[in-house]
């Protein structure tokens, strides 16, 4: 050790590697420090990110289930159904029509929205299920619950409790003319909200994501968090419930360290939480650590080995050098440093050697700066003196506050004295007030804390207790007669006028109470505002109140009056259909004018029953109006259900429109409901005299012209276009093909997936007075199971034989056709092409024109 610290070479290899440890430590940390920094900061940022997602996926879920149930409560069909089942009017058949009504239209709903566990109405006023999916719940009364009573109002939606894992969603229900007719209740699994909400979920940015509700109700999809949940006792989760955001450290309900985010949603109410487990965040910076001091290691044995040898280079001129000095430090002024290399160490001997020389000149300056600090310390005594002086101004101010404190207390008492005059100023504004309490049009109550009565005006009293010539006494007053105007029973203690105010601590209005006195029934509308003192309790409540009488027998006499209204329009409809008002923009049948029409794509479907002329000529015309009408009844709501209406009706025969986006898959749908209608309709018909119904339809797409025709004094709705007469020739086709629904080119292309239902190609055609050839397309959903199937295991067979009969191969097509018509002797339009094959053949034969056109003697049609 002794050696060390005497040996300059060893001083500097220590001091090096000692320099070298140290810069590379502090690099290191810095490192460290600053990716700790960096990591957190992009843990936090990825969580944020999540979070943001998740916050946006909620806003997108609340406003779609808001959008989506706000057009199903305006859905026509469902208010004309609950207009039905609170009708008096209606008989038992109707009800009946409008329960299975309602039943088919919420099933669909359930059917093909995800997660719904119940669609239920409620009457306006009692809250009663007027209609339940599930049966066991209609005729319940919900008047006391908040969803029922704030659905009335708005969009409602409330969160699952601990006994409860279902959302409730309620949503006024209004007639055409705005007037509230019901509740629409929709209970939603809280599992469905927790996979649409929670189906960004990434493990890899965010270990644990879910929600909680005030009331304490967990929402996740993980379910080791569902079984570690027992109570929200957790601090993070008590803060982010009370309203509170942030992001820590934290140990989550599983008592993992993770980086975590919580957030208050005060739109929903609702607690966001996403975490991220700590060891598994950190684990990059472990491995950086590593890396560090790996690499440190070698730069620090790099510096010990070069510092050794620029330590040998350096000390042997500095050691010439100190030698010098010590011959100079022993008094020898005189004697000069060698000079060995011209670098650093050569610049300090001749700085050596320049300081032995200006030695004696130093030391003439320190004398010289001694004399400096003595005058320094001169000057310093003297800002002492001045200190003092400034001391003495402070002290002489103090007295000066001193005498101002005296004065301000003698003008507290002048104060006191003034006072006695303002007391009188404010009885006077008292006498005023209750002045003006007495002189308005509304009656007047005002309660202390307690409850007690302590003021009332002359208009409650009238209304109260009635013309009185005599001082009425408070507690006269405070013993009226209050009923529920709903169910004129006694409003109890806590509904009395005052106690809203009092126990709620908010202001209110409400107008479902009636005064009870003297025969007669008041009906009233009140206010009531509490005055909370500095430590928010209730010192006064003060209620307004007045007589709405003539007010209710205007809203009845309005009520009244809307209702003829939407009669009326109920009316208009069956003749007018909404969706053709629809296509022209326009609100009202009023609005029609005559020429006012529109251009848009849409499909159309004609339909007509087979043989009707046979069929009409055993009826009266009594029994031909009755069985037309309950044919047209039964199609109707096929076309309806699936966003078409019916343009007109032609005899027998119906003109139907589909304008949806969708309008080809609603129109092909809407032909197979009425098919699959007519055979359940057929097997009520089993009677000698009632033979079996057959309908043909056929269906096209394409730019159609929409609007009105006729005169100022009659006119109707029409739709003109080749498309539509395309339609009609199509529909006639089915006679040639003995099949019940065809469709052309233009609705085929216009399908989401032609794959969804079956179909072949049949014929290619050209319309009369037209070039271009259609496509005619065979649809037989409708078939039984067992000639569908078939039919479709034979497509492939019959597109190969349809093709080689167009190449006029009417031998192998002959061949192919048959093989499908022996597969299913049902295939008529097989056999039509068999029929076609040998008269071709037998035309060939003779030499006659070959036809490969729908009719066999190549017509158009």
């Amino acid at each position: 050790m002794k050696f060390f610290a005497r040996s300059l070479t060893f001083k500097l290899v220590g001091y090096f590697s000692a320099l070298s440890l140290l810069t590379v430590s502090a690099v290191g940390a810095i490192a460290l420090l600053e990716s700790r920094k960096s990591l957190r900061s992009s843990i936090y940022e990825r969580l944020e990110t999540t979070a943001n997602l998740q916050e946006q996926t909620l806003d997108i879920w609340f406003e779609n289930q808001e959008n989506h149930y706000d057009a199903l409560s305006q859905n026509p069909q469902l208010r004309s159904f609950i207009g039905t089942l609170q009708g008096n009017q209606a008989t038992a058949a109707e009800l009946e029509e409008a329960q299975r009504g309602l039943f088919f239209l919420l099933q669909q709903e359930m059917t093909t929205t995800p997660g719904i566990q119940e669609l239920a109405v409620l009457e306006e006023e009692t809250g009663t299920v007027l209609f339940s999916t599930q049966q066991e719940n209609v005729g319940d009364r919900y008047d006391n619950e908040s969803f029922f009573r704030e659905g009335r109002r708005q969009p409602t939606l409330q969160y699952p409790s601990h006994t409860d894992g279902d959302f409730i969603f309620s949503q006024p229900i209004k007639g055409s003319f705005q007037e509230f007719i019901g509740v629409l209740v929709v209970r939603l699994k809280a599992s469905e909200l927790a996979k649409v909400i929670l189906q960004f979920h990434n493990p890899e940015e965010a270990r644990f994501n879910y929600i909680v509700t005030t009331d304490g109700y967990l929402l996740t999809d993980d379910f080791p968090l569902l079984v570690a949940w027992q109570n929200n006792s957790n601090a993070q989760i008590q803060r982010a419930i009370a309203g509170n955001s942030d992001q820590q450290v934290y140990q989550n309900l599983l008592g993992e360290t993770v980086f975590g985010l919580y957030r208050w949603l005060p739109d929903y109410e609702l607690a966001l939480f996403v975490e991220v487990d700590q060891q598994n965040a950190l684990q990059p910076l472990k491995i950086l650590v590593w890396k560090v001091i790996a690499f440190g290691s070698g730069i620090i044995a790099l510096a010990v080995g070069g510092s050794f040898v620029i330590a040998r280079l350096i000390t042997k001129p500095i050691l010439a050098i100190k030698d010098t000095a010590i011959e100079v430090a022993q008094g020898n002024l005189q004697l000069k440093a060698p000079k060995i290399t011209e670098d650093e160490v050569g610049v300090l001997a001749d700085a050596f050697n320049q300081m032995t020389e200006e030695f004696e000149l130093l030391y003439d300056e320190f004398n010289a700066q001694v004399t400096q600090l003595e005058m320094a310390e001169i000057s310093a005594q003297h800002s002492f003196h001045e200190l003092q002086k400034e001391k003495h101004k402070v002290e002489q101010m103090i007295t000066q506050l001193g005498q101002a404190n005296e004065e301000i207390s003698k003008l507290n008492d002048r104060l006191k004295t003034e006072n006695i005059g303002l007391t009188a100023e404010i009885q006077e504004t008292n006498e005023r007030l209750n002045q003006f309490l007495e002189a308005i049009p509304v009656g007047i109550l005002v309660f202390d804390g307690q409850g007690t009565l302590v003021y009332f005006n002359r208009k409650a009293q009238l209304l109260l207790v009635g013309e009185k010539d005599d001082q009425v006494a408070i507690a006269q007053i405070s013993d009226y007669v209050l009923r529920s105007t709903e169910t004129q029973m006694l409003c109890q203690p806590d509904m009395r006028l005052g106690q809203r105010a009092l126990r709620r601590k908010q202001s209110s209005t409400y107008d479902n109470v009636e005064i009870h006195r003297d025969q007669q029934q008041i009906p009233i509308e009140a206010w009531e505002t509490p005055i909370l003192n500095d430590a928010g309790l209730v010192r006064y409540a003060i209620v307004a109140f007045q007589d709405i009488t003539e007010r209710r027998q205007a809203e009845q006499e309005k009520q009244q009056y809307t209702h003829q209204l939407y009669q009326l329009n109920q009316a208009n409809e069956r003749f007018v259909p909404r969706q053709f008002l629809q296509l022209l923009d326009k609100h009202s049948i009023v609005d029609v004018g005559l020429g006012d029409n529109v251009q848009k794509e849409m499909t159309v479907l004609f339909a007509d029953i087979r043989g009707f002329t046979g069929l009409s000529e055993k009826m009266s015309p009594e029994d031909n109006f009755k069985f037309i009408n309950a044919f047209l009844s039964r199609m109707n709501p096929a076309i309806s259900k699936h966003a078409g209406f019916i343009d007109k009706y032609i005899g027998d025969a119906i003109m139907a429109l589909f304008s949806h986006p969708d309008h080809a898959d609603d129109s092909l749908r809407a032909a197979i409901a009425m098919l699959r209608t007519l055979e359940e309709y057929n097997k009520t018909r089993q009677r000698p005299d009632r033979r079996p119904i057959r309908i043909g339809l056929g269906l096209n797409s394409g730019l159609m012209r929409c609007g009105t025709v006729g005169g100022d004094q009659h006119m109707e709705s029409t739709v003109i276009s080749d498309a539509v007469n395309l339609a009609s020739r199509l529909e006639r086709l089915t006679k040639i093909y003995r099949t019940p629904l065809l469709i052309s080119h233009n609705t085929f292309l216009r399908l989401q997936n032609h794959d969804s239902y079956y179909i072949r190609l049949i014929d290619n055609v050209t319309v009369t007075g037209k070039s271009v050839a259609v496509s005619v397309y065979e649809v037989f959903d409708a078939e039984p199971a067992d000639i569908a199937n078939t039919k479709k295991a034979n497509r492939v067979t019959f597109e190969q034989a349809f093709v080689l009969y167009r190449l006029k191969q009417f031998m192998k097509a002959k061949k192919l056709f048959q093989q499908c018509l022996n597969s299913c002797p049902q295939d008529y339009v097989s056999q039509l092409y068999v029929e076609r094959c040998q008269q071709n053949m037998m035309n060939k034969l003779t030499k006659k024109n070959i036809s490969t056109e729908p009719y066999l003697d190549g017509g158009k049609f």
